[in-house]
């Protein structure tokens, strides 16, 4: 039953978060990976892990104010996808 409600939450929190629109992805694929193939899929962890937590306008604070590679949530999530690789 515990698994089912933790299924249900993972769900719930995933629907809640909305992806940015596609040019806004294009952009941070670019910066990210450049043209370097073997970044793209470290890079898309990161990009999604960061839709995931922080929502569009926050994010575009974060990066209008040089502060986004400071921020807790973007460590993380680079941290995991690197754990990843």
């Amino acid at each position: 039953m515990m698994k089912y409600f933790l299924l249900v939450a993972v769900v719930a929190s995933a629907a809640v978060a909305k992806p940015y629109p596609q040019d806004m992805r294009r952009s941070f694929m670019q910066s990210c990976a450049g043209l370097s193939k073997e970044l793209v899929t470290p890079c898309r962890c990161v990009l999604n892990g960061i839709e995931a937590s922080i929502p569009k306008d926050q994010f575009e604070k974060l990066l209008a104010s040089g502060k986004a590679e400071s921020d807790p949530r973007i460590a993380s999530v680079a941290r995991k996808c690197n754990e990843q690789r």
